[in-house]
Formats: structure tokens, sequence, C-alpha cells
């Protein structure tokens, strides 16, 4: 008889995972809350309102991920489950890879809530406005990945631009290697993997530049802010500041440039729903419309099944069996609405397994608040020492090492990624100024933005936003004529308060109403634009509130939890249940991480790890030409040409890693 699979949630992870384990023999079930699988990476459609109703016309936009980076380790995942992705998507390179704008605020403004921007008063909201920029100092840079034209808009900021960037391409094609090697393709189970090559770890380590920021690696190489800023935002990909991420991170830009920035045509869902045609070729089975409300544990410590309700009737509940269960839904809600309370199973545990409930289980103190507490009722001197230091403690270790927090509460206070407010347009006329890729970036307050979004967790006073128009690329995705924009503002992503709440104090809305106003005041002065509102015929809009209502993410985290150095490795959420041994988790918030292609990943090293070791690349019918092989010959043409073209015989240093 076939082991039964059941997998909750048919995202990115959950997808790939099914099609690994369906083309193994399992017998797997996929349950999906919404109407459609996909998850963050579905489609949206908008119909035309000035189309004919007989025959309408639609803006299609993507949701979440708007353009493919790593395209090897997508060819790869295709290749192992005995198919070719050109034979199922087809990918168009975008060139250039970003049209990247410099605002530079030449004084305060203020929405007046309609779009329009009056002079600031005492209002502490701004909005950006433009000043006009010194003839020495661009206003914008054109992002490539031909080296002629880089060379050409790099040596418009300084004089030795271009000679930065081969050095600075080096470093990241190295911690791309790195990572590749020794972080995506493995699992990691427990710190005494690193602890039996200490050495090598270390070593690993300095490679890596954990210490440094990708904000401090950028120092090394440009000289300008706008430079700086250029090779640096990418770090949102991963909802992480470049003042906070590890310098290793600069592997995004390397990807860019070395492969180039791909979009599919029909939209980036195309990946997925070719994964899971795979998925159902061999024999997986595709559930949608229905939430799953509990999985089942028994006795024994060990998951029977999931218990689930339709959406259009949550009243009647059914159960599912299943021989493993995985969990493809954000590990946060997962392990604070769907699984038991540790200290449920802790009472019915072996004693090997209390061992490793202890790690989950309340201990001692289980403070939820984050100021000074009043000594409780009788507790003496001890309750009031308690009280007032442990507040400190938990401020100062990380939220995953704080044994007197249940692993559920560690989890909802782990770093978690920022939020957006994204605005979905169907414009009337084609908009030529907007490339495909384009990136406004608050050029004067560029790290106190960030500071806003990752510190004090609200939406800056000068944002910075990205417009994605797939109609450039795809027109398939507007009516002719017409454009479809995509307009990413980043957020902090809610607070307690606001947690499974819906914007109790109004605090959400009005930040909306502030993003939209600030990007529709930019683009009527930058693109000289007037009246740009009145060419938005169709508008969707997600904030925070519709994240985590439309997917189960806690705070409204667009990408769950961060990546920061604490957060990775052994110490980012295991992909195993460390009591419910037939419990695995798969997605972006355990390992190895955050985005599209590194989920993908997560699915691979799950499968290998529920199918006993078996190497996902053994399935394959033929031998794989390798993971990178294809990207880093292409990167090193990029830079031996790049070097070759600016030193000649010159006898440079720069080298190509």
């Amino acid at each position: 008889m076939k082991q039964k699979a059941v997998i909750v949630g048919g995202g990115a992870g959950g997808i790939t995972l099914a099609a690994y384990l369906a083309r193994s023999g399992m017998d797997v079930t996929v349950v999906e809350k919404n109407e459609s699988t996909g998850g963050r990476c579905s489609t949206i459609y908008e119909m035309d309102p000035t189309s004919d109703p007989s025959s309408p016309a639609h803006f299609r936009h993507d949701l979440g991920p708007s353009l493919l980076l790593m395209k090897p380790i997508f060819d790869r995942i295709f290749e192992e489950l005995g198919e070719k992705m050109e034979d199922h998507v087809r990918l168009v390179r975008c060139d250039p890879n970003y049209i990247v704008h410099f605002i530079r605020s030449a004084n305060e403004m203020v929405s007046t809530g309609n779009g329009k921007m009056a002079n600031r008063t005492s209002s502490k909201t701004r909005v950006a406005t433009l000043s006009k920029p010194s003839p020495q100092t661009p206003d914008r840079i054109m992002l490539s990945s031909d080296v002629a034209v880089m060379r050409s808009e790099l040596n418009k900021f300084h004089q030795n631009a271009f000679d930065g960037y081969l050095r600075f391409l080096s470093e990241a094609r190295r911690h791309y290697d790195l990572s590749i090697d020794n972080v995506l393709m493995k699992n990691f189970d427990s710190w005494w993997q690193l602890a039996t090559s200490p050495v090598q770890w270390m070593n690993l380590a300095r490679e890596f530049d954990i210490a440094g920021t990708v904000w401090g690696s950028t120092g090394k190489y440009f000289e300008t802010e706008e430079l700086r800023q250029a090779f640096s935002f990418q770090t949102m990909y991963m909802g992480m500041s470049p003042y906070d991420a590890p310098a290793t991170y600069n592997l995004l830009q390397f990807t860019e440039f070395a492969e180039g920035i791909w979009y599919p045509i029909g939209g980036f869902n195309e990946v997925l729903v070719s994964l899971q045609r795979i998925a159902m070729k061999y024999g997986a089975r595709f559930v949608c419309s229905t939430t799953v409300t509990e999985i089942c544990v028994n006795e024994f410590n060990r998951t029977t099944g999931v218990r689930v309700s339709s959406t259009q009737n949550p009243q009647e509940t059914s159960f599912i069996g299943a021989d493993i269960v995985i969990c493809n839904a954000d590990l946060v809600h997962a392990y604070n609405k769907l699984l038991p309370n540790p200290a449920a199973m802790m009472n019915r545990s072996t004693m090997k397994q209390k061992t490793s409930l202890m790690k989950s289980t309340a201990m001692a103190h289980r403070s939820t608040a984050m100021v000074p507490k009043a000594a409780p009722a009788g507790g003496g001197i001890i309750g009031a020492v308690s009280g007032t230091i442990m507040p400190y403690v938990d401020r100062a270790v990380p939220a995953n090492w704080r044994p007197w927090l249940t692993y559920p509460e560690r989890l909802r206070r782990m770093e978690h990624t920022c939020s957006t407010f994204s605005f979905y347009w169907g414009v009337s006329r084609n908009i030529p100024e907007l490339g495909a890729h384009s990136v406004f970036l608050c050029s004067d307050e560029y790290r106190a933005s960030f500071d806003q979004i990752f510190k004090d967790g609200t939406l800056p006073d000068m944002p910075s936003f990205y417009i994605h128009t797939a109609s450039r690329v795809d027109p398939s995705a507007a009516p002719a004529g017409k454009d479809c924009l995509t307009v990413l503002v980043p957020t902090g992503h809610m607070n307690d308060a606001e947690d499974y709440c819906d914007d109790p104090d109004g605090r959400l809305a009005k930040l909306q109403a502030r993003a939209r106003a600030m990007v529709i005041s930019v683009l009527e002065e930058r693109l000289g634009i007037p009246d740009f509102e009145a060419l938005i015929q169709t508008e969707r809009v997600m904030n925070p509130i519709k994240w985590q209502k439309s997917f189960n993410l806690s705070r409204g985290s667009i990408l769950g939890l961060g990546h920061n150095v604490t957060q990775v490795l052994w110490m980012r959420p295991r992909t195993r249940h460390d009591v419910i041994d037939n419990m695995y988790f798969v997605g972006s918030s355990t390992h190895p991480g955050v985005g599209v292609p590194i989920v993908l990943c997560s699915a691979r090293v799950v499968a290998e790890q529920i199918l006993g070791g078996q190497k996902c690349g053994e399935m394959m019918p033929s031998k794989s030409t390798g993971m990178v092989g294809g990207m880093m010959d292409t990167a090193s043409s990029l830079l031996n040409y790049a070097s070759s073209a600016v030193f000649g015989n010159s006898g440079s240093t720069a080298t190509t890693a």
C-alpha cells in the first residue's frame, strides 16, 4: 500500500514537494484554503470597464513575485522531476533589469488624502516631492546585464565605478557559490552538524562575511550614496533592511547581473501551475476551498492526519488520514493555531520525548510584555527582580533562544520580514516612461526609511517603492494600448494590538492612503504625467491585514520569519518537528529561507528527508548538468569579458572568483 502524505497549503513549497513525493510513489493530497493554488504567487484579474461585456478584456497582475531569479535552480527542479522547464514555461529576459530613480526631497509635504499634495504644516506625515539634482549627479541609473551598458551608466557617477562593480560582482559570486554548496542544498537538524567541523564553519563564516552587512559591502566598492543604494535595495526581496542583512546576501545582485532577470509569459503563477501539472501527472490530488482547522496528533505523539472544513460551510468538518503530514502554511500560524499545545504533548510523552519537549514548553518566566512589570502580589523580592529584569532579557536575547517561552511564543516573537501596501492598477494608456521593473529610492532618507520600517514598524515618512509593468514584456497582461501596474510600497508588519484584528484604531487605513498619495505624487513629478490618478481604471489593494487574512501570515509579514544571522541554518525553525516524528514543514519560514527559488530548495531538502536520504537527483532519468554550471559559465564569461574590455593588458588585479 502506498504511503499517504497530506500537505497543508498549496504554495510554491507545497506544490513542488507534492511533485517530488508523488513521483517517488507516494499517495499525495494537497489541501488549500483558497479557491486556487499558488499562495502569494497567485494571479489577479480585473476586467477592463471599457471593454465589450460580451468579450471582456482584462488586466492581469502578479499578486506577489514579479520576476524570476536564480533560474538554474528552477531548471534543476524541473530536471529532477523528469521534465524541462522550457517545455512548460516560456521565459523572457528583462532588459534592462531595472530603471532606478533617486528621489530627493526639496521640501516637506503632506497628503490631503485624495492623491493631491499640500504644503506641510505641523503634521509628522511627509510625502516626497522632487528637487532638481545638480548636473553632476544623475537622478537615475539603468541596471543591466549588458557589460557595455553598465560601464557607461556607472562611469556617470565616478571614474572608478565600473572597476568597483567588477570587484563587487566577484565577492557576490563567491557568496553565491558558497551558499549553493553549503546551505541551500543541505538540511540542518542540529547545531552538532556545525560543531563536528568547527574550523570549516569558522572559515566559511569568514568567507560569508556574516559580521558585515550588505550596505557595508557596497561601501568597499562604490564611492557615491546613489550607487550604494542601487546595489543594496535588493535585500527587500528577503523582506530585510540592507543595514541589517548579512553581506552574504549580495549574492542576489550577482544572480541579477550574471544570469539576468526573467519573466514567465502568462504571469509568475505559470511556473507553479506547471509544477502542479507534473505533480498531478504522478497522481497527486489538489483540494481547494478547504481549510485545515487542526493537525491531529494521537497519544503517541504521531500525527494521524488533518481535520478540514469547507470554506463555504465551515461548521461541517471531516477528517483526512495520513501517514505523514507536511505543513506549507505559515509556520507561526501552524504552531499557534493548528498543532497541539506543547504542554499537552508533554503530559503524554515518553522520557525521551520529554527531553525534546523541554525546548518548547514553558520552563519559567512566560512574560509576553516588553515593558517592566510590577512585582506580582506576594512575589516578594524575587518576584520584583524577575518582573523588572526579564523584559530587558527578552530584548537582549534572540527570541528563538528564550527557553522561558513556549516554542509557539518564540516563533511569534522572532524577527519577521516586512509587509507591503501593494496597489494593482489598470491604467487607460501605455506609460512608456516605466520599464518592466522601476525602482524609486528615497535617496535623501534611505537609512531613515529602512529604520522606520524595521525598527519603528511603520510606513516611512519618505518611502521607497517598486513598480512592475508586466505588459512591458508580456502584452497579454493588459488590453491593447493600456498598461497594468503593480506598485509595492514596503511598510512595517502589524504590531501586537493589530495582529489578527481589523485595524482597531484605523492606523493602517491612514498609512495606506498616504502611501497611495505619495506614489501618485512622485509619478506625476518624476514622469511628468499630470493628474496620474485619472488614468487608473481598475484598482485592487493588499495591505498587512489582507496579507494575513488571505494567507494566514503572522503579523501580515509577506515573507514570514526574517533571515538575520540568529535565524539561519540550525537556528532557523527545522523542517521536521522535534517530537512528532511524522510531521514536517516546508516553506519560507523554515530552512533554508525566503524567496521562491529558496522555497523550492526547501521542498527539495524535505523530500530527501522524507524519502530516507534518497537524493532527488537519483530520481532523474539522466545525469544532471549541475545546479549552477550554466550560471557559472555565464558569470565567468561576463566577468572575464568585462575585465578585459576595461583594463586590456594593464595588469589590473580585479578578480573573477
